[in-house]
């Protein structure tokens, strides 16, 4: 179901689709699920008052907020809520809808020995990875 609230309403969790252009906000995308409740303020500072929500999408729904303490609302995500799980998907999605080149790496070292080999303008590197970490590795 896809719903247009307020955006001082919105919640983490809930997906949506800000009505500005791509270049008019500071978010990489329009569409995706908000992860922190920093995303909702810059939202706010940005002039977005009014998005579209699709529950159906969403994590946390318009009903289960509804349901929630005030408390709960403010603060707590729904418990199966796995944010390092939607910020790489979303930034997996966001580049493979490029047309830039790119490679996974099965551990730290093997993506530092491809780094200086192919010298990439950019580089996502996870800090907990097998053999060198990305902290190691920077």
């Amino acid at each position: 179901m896809i719903n247009t609230i307020a955006a001082k309403e919105l919640k983490v969790g809930m997906y949506v689709k800000i009505p500005k252009p791509w270049l008019r906000h500071p978010f990489a995308r329009n569409e995706f699920i908000l992860t922190s409740a920093g995303q909702i303020k810059q939202m706010l500072a940005h002039g977005i008052d009014v998005v579209t929500v699709d529950t159906d999408k969403s994590v946390l729904s318009i009903e289960s907020v509804e349901n929630m303490s005030h408390s709960d609302k403010d603060i707590n995500p729904p418990a199966d809520w796995n944010p390092e799980k939607f910020l790489t998907d979303d930034l997996r999605e966001a580049i493979e809808d490029t047309k830039m080149p790119k490679e996974d790496k099965a551990n730290g070292e093997e993506g530092v020995r491809a780094a200086k080999e192919a010298l990439p303008s950019l580089i996502f590197m996870g800090i907990q990875l097998p053999v060198m970490d990305g902290l190691t590795a920077m």
